[in-house]
């Protein structure tokens, strides 16, 4: 078949077909103080989830009673395109919460992290940002003791196929870190996922949630979904 056709095949495929364009993800700023029903579905359970310009939330003492779901699930992956959240996270001298992509039809709960973080601000000795892989996670002592209200912001993306890349912001100056990284190392393989926040005891808060599709992070090792890779006989 001539370089034409295929060009002009491929032209038709981006045009006609929606899963070809990345998906439209959730982007939540948290103006006001209505939670979007059209983003979230809420379960306040024995805590409280209010927001105000931002979201806060506080549980009450255990898992799995206060969290929000994204009303929408989102494919692994799309052409170019690789699932990602990102969003700003602040805690209380007690805080225990959790942010996580999950695999479709779970009920939200603290082993069912398929990719995410957990952070803990009461270690005594600063504030724990753990990525999460399953049952798996790596410590990280990111946050001085004395101000475990500072915002940083967080990153999740996804691996194509299994495994993902964490990242932080500490917002000081340093740009983004990279946490941990599984790319095609095991972890769940499923191809789409929910989102979903949960506290588990002090109030903490969240900001500027964004679920979207974006490039590979440069250098991180993956195998990028080209055009090139639909083959026509």
């Amino acid at each position: 078949m001539n370089k034409k056709l295929v060009a002009m095949l491929v032209f038709a495929l981006l045009t006609v077909c929606p899963l070809l364009a990345p998906a439209q993800g959730i982007s939540d700023d948290f103006t006001g103080t209505t939670i979007d029903t059209n983003n979230w579905v809420v379960t306040p359970g024995g805590g409280t989830i209010t927001q105000n310009d931002v979201l806060t939330m506080t549980g009450p003492g255990g898992w799995s009673q206060t969290y929000m779901v994204s009303a929408s699930t989102f494919p692994r992956t799309v052409p170019g395109g690789y699932l990602r959240f990102t969003m700003d996270i602040s805690g209380t001298n007690n805080s225990h919460f959790e942010m996580a992509f999950y695999a479709q039809g779970v009920v939200p709960a603290d082993n069912v992290i398929d990719y995410g973080f957990y952070y803990n601000s009461g270690t005594g000795t600063g504030a724990a940002l753990n990525p999460k892989q399953g049952g798996s996670q790596v410590s990280h002592d990111i946050i001085p003791w004395a101000d475990p209200t500072q915002s940083i912001t967080v990153r999740c993306t996804l691996h194509f196929e299994e495994g993902a890349l964490w990242e932080v912001d500490k917002k000081a100056g340093a740009g983004w870190e990279t946490l941990w990284e599984t790319c095609g190392g095991g972890g769940d393989t499923a191809s789409e996922y929910a989102f979903f926040l949960m506290a588990f005891g002090d109030a903490y808060v969240v900001d500027n949630v964004v679920i979207d599709y974006a490039p590979w992070v440069e250098g991180a090792c993956y195998v990028p979904v080209e055009l090139s890779s639909f083959v026509v006989d």
